[in-house]
């Protein structure tokens, strides 16, 4: 069974249009729904891929209920542990021309909350095969989150694939998971002065220790 770790899901909601009135009242010709964040993304495709999965995240609210409903219905198994607030939605409006894509933070989440997470990650670990800790960090969570759950996993003898950006990246690489996919977000590396002051690429830590997997984020950045 392969773990995804989603903590900052999403409901995405995507209005297609034949071309965007800004200053105006928009109908859309086609409305779509689904849950996403890229943890769930991951999952959906393991899960149609065949694959045992079982999702662990936080959802709250008439949102997060929504999310959970969905993954449901598309048969993908998931584990959600309650947070009072609400769960994020992200927006997106197609037309001919351009796609533009608003991105709600998500909830602040409590110490406990993420407490209640943890057990039933650590219990979760004892069947995996694999972890996949996949997009962005709700708020409250600290940036080493993804760090401390990949030293759990590897204590467990579990392998963790990390896929996010910024901090939460950096700090999670040094935790030393099986593999590192920076997103579209995360994929510059850190640079360093070199000779004469001018800027040059630094080395990717523990690179003996996994491999760098470079590849375009899921659509824009971590959702």
């Amino acid at each position: 069974m392969i773990v995804v770790v989603c903590l900052n899901p999403a409901l995405d909601v995507t209005h297609h249009v034949d071309a965007v009135d800004w200053g105006g009242v928009n109908r859309p010709r086609a409305v779509r729904a689904r849950p996403g964040g890229k943890g769930l993304n991951v999952a959906r495709t393991l899960h149609a891929l065949g694959v045992d999965v079982l999702v662990l995240g936080l959802a709250g609210g008439i949102t997060g209920a929504g999310v959970e409903a969905a993954l449901r219905e598309r048969c993908v198994p998931a584990a959600l542990t309650p947070v009072a607030g609400e769960t994020r939605r992200t927006f997106s409006v197609v037309d001919d021309r351009t796609v533009t894509a608003f991105y709600e933070a998500g909830p602040t989440v409590g110490e406990e909350e993420f407490a209640g997470f943890r057990r039933g990650y650590e219990r979760a670990l004892e069947g995996a095969t694999a972890v996949v800790l996949s997009g962005s960090l709700p708020p409250g969570l600290a940036a080493g989150t993804y760090a401390t759950l990949i030293e759990t996993a590897a204590a467990a003898a579990v392998p963790a694939v990390l896929d996010t950006h910024g901090e939460a990246l950096r700090r999670g690489a040094a935790a030393g998971p099986a593999i590192v996919k920076p997103n579209g977000r995360g994929r510059t590396a850190p640079r360093r002065p070199g000779r004469g002051g001018h800027a040059r690429p630094g080395r990717a830590a523990g690179r003996d220790r996994r491999r760098l997997l470079a590849g375009p984020g899921a659509r824009r950045g971590s959702r």
